[in-house]
């Protein structure tokens, strides 16, 4: 049974007790619903290029906004379609979240549709790994760790998928430490030839919508991962090198998700209209016909 090793550091009990509070003035904030969408939609766009980027596609944040908006750019079919896919999952299970099971059937249609046509061989796609692994650094292209063997990935997925359920039932550990926990874990058992980063920041991210973290669906968690690449490989590697304790990486963790809220939090603020008794207060948006009529 799997069974995670982490110490609650000051660290970390400030930092989720910071994004609590960001999380309560979003979710209580008078936001224009056409704000709301075209937030949202940059929060798709932004993480979609971080985590994109993080695994070597070389796309720009132009080029993903050209192609979010159906505009083609000149460059590989293999990184527009990264970029094209990573763009529909995201959407997927924003739409669709409170309806998607986390289990098995659930994580092999996400690595499918993430890595659809971009793989050497089509018979990866949604299927766990039957072969070893090594993992490089996709900016030094040194290899950094060996996973665990193909045959035991089975096993090590079951036993997570049943923690993330078995600890969402009993909310008896902060639902962003569960999400953290299983980013972690899923990086570390690897369980696909390619696109495990991809589909790793796309679970962490289900699992914060399911547990009531969705923030409005106006974040993304990779951004700050890709502003320095280096530290976030390093936070992954520093948990194999301290005998499998997750704290050093839960707190680094917790620091992304702080600086993804508080950016989340200062483009609200930037869009509200108006501040009264410390609650953002919202301006009607009507259409020109609606300001004729009145």
């Amino acid at each position: 049974m799997f069974k995670p090793k982490f110490n609650y550091t000051n660290r970390i009990v400030n930092n989720l007790l910071k994004i609590l509070n960001i999380k309560n003035f979003i979710e209580s904030a008078n936001i224009l619903p056409k704000s709301e969408v075209m937030l949202r939609r940059d929060a798709r766009i932004k993480g979609t290029h971080a985590s994109t980027s993080i695994e070597g596609n070389p796309l720009t944040l132009e080029d993903v906004v050209k192609l979010a908006r159906g505009e083609d750019v000149y460059t590989e079919t293999k990184s527009k379609l990264e970029v094209i896919n990573h763009l529909k999952v995201l959407k997927y299970i924003g739409r669709n979240y409170n309806k998607i099971p986390i289990n098995k059937t659930t994580i092999l249609k996400i690595h499918k549709d993430i890595v659809r046509n971009t793989l050497h061989e089509s018979k990866n796609e949604g299927r766990y790994r039957d072969v070893q692994v090594f993992v490089g650094d996709s900016i030094t292209r040194e290899v950094m760790y060996m996973p665990p063997s193909e045959k035991e990935v089975p096993k090590l997925m079951r036993e997570l998928i049943e923690w993330i359920n078995k600890k969402i039932k009993e909310k008896d550990i902060d639902p962003i430490l569960i999400a953290g926990i299983t980013h972690y874990q899923f990086v570390h058992i690897h369980p696909f030839v390619d696109g495990n980063g991809r589909t790793a920041r796309v679970l962490c991210t289900l699992v914060l919508y399911k547990t009531g973290y969705e923030f409005r669906r106006l974040f993304n968690i990779s951004e700050y991962y890709e502003q320095n690449r280096r530290k976030y490989y390093d936070a992954i590697r520093f948990v194999r090198k301290n005998d499998m304790n997750m704290t050093e990486w839960l707190e680094y963790f917790t620091d992304g998700l702080k600086f993804s809220m508080n950016q989340v939090k200062e483009r609200v603020l930037k869009l509200s209209i108006s501040t009264r008794r410390g609650e953002i207060k919202e301006k009607i948006y009507l259409t020109n016909r609606q300001q004729e009529i009145i």
